[in-house]
């Protein structure tokens, strides 16, 4: 049976940028707002809503990008301080969705406790922007209490939820995370990309675009675009036909305590690093195209 894109979790792969955010705000000391605000900025959290195209799909994103940072707020954790991250991310998405006051934070029976105890511990640390943040949130919100934590019915957007989605990433449609693995990497080659293009205009102005002169082409074009299919590689742990072969002759060796796949992975690594610390890197000659680089003259 064919899976389509629209069957598939619309906040897929925010959970993967919610604990990104909560392991950076929860490294250091006591959990500020400001600190909050300034990884928030950082990681471009606020880009989430770029590219919808209609209001239903903004309409329902902000409502399960609420729904999974609650659980961040709620959960069940030594650490006081993923809660009051988690406080802190539902504040902001509460007010940073694009229809003010759609979306609405929904509280069951089973939350309230860990409410309490994030007031019960700001009043007795005196944290005063945590007492702040808390009472926004419930007092003005958006916030809903409700005694189920999904609305019931037969209609599509509501049964869907209850009946489960399938995940993009087994439909081959991006890499792992919608949201989540654009950090400084993808922005690196999305600007090495935007650098190649400006390249191969001016070369093609002061050469013209037959003309193929080596001596102009200093910069591979696509090198851009090779890096980033292997780095989309890389993130979903996929590994080149050419890496596995090297690994054929260990295959059926097990290791106490590994499964064949980690075995695999492995070993697969190992060989990739042995081939990168032994392979020799040609003198780069002065004034020759990219192609003949690679061929070495004595």
């Amino acid at each position: 049976m064919s899976v389509s894109v629209r069957d598939a979790y619309i906040a897929d792969g925010f959970a993967d940028d919610c604990d990104e955010l909560i392991h950076r705000l929860t490294t250091g000391e006591k959990l500020t707002y400001a600190a909050f605000a300034h990884v928030w900025k950082d990681m471009q959290m606020a880009g989430i809503y770029h590219n919808r195209t209609s209001g239903a799909e903004i309409a329902e994103l902000s409502e399960e990008v609420i729904h999974i940072a609650k659980r961040y707020m709620v959960a069940d954790t030594s650490n006081f301080e993923e809660n009051v991250a988690g406080l802190f991310l539902v504040y902001a998405l509460l007010n940073v969705q694009p229809f003010t006051g759609f979306a609405n934070l929904r509280v069951v029976q089973d939350d309230l406790p860990a409410i309490e105890r994030i007031e019960f511990v700001a009043r007795r640390d005196r944290r005063m922007d945590v007492l702040y943040i808390l009472g926004s949130v419930l007092i003005k919100g958006p916030v809903q209490y409700h005694a189920a934590l999904r609305e019931r019915g037969m209609e599509y957007p509501y049964r869907k939820y209850l009946e489960g989605n399938s995940n993009i990433n087994n439909l081959g449609v991006r890499p792992k995370g919608v949201f989540y693995r654009q950090g400084k990497e993808m922005d690196l080659i999305r600007e090495l990309k935007n650098l190649s293009v400006q390249y191969s205009k001016v070369k093609e102005e002061i050469s013209g675009p037959d003309v193929k002169d080596p001596n102009l082409n200093y910069y591979d074009v696509h090198f851009p675009t090779k890096l980033e299919t292997s780095f989309k590689k890389l993130i979903t742990g996929t590994l080149d036909s050419d890496d596995d072969d090297d690994d054929d002759d260990d295959e059926g060796e097990a290791r106490p305590g590994c499964s064949s796949g980690l075995v695999k992975d492995v070993d697969s690594i190992r060989s990739i690093k042995d081939r990168a610390m032994k392979a020799k890197v040609n003198p780069m000659k002065h004034l020759v195209g990219v192609a003949d680089r690679y061929v070495y003259v004595q």
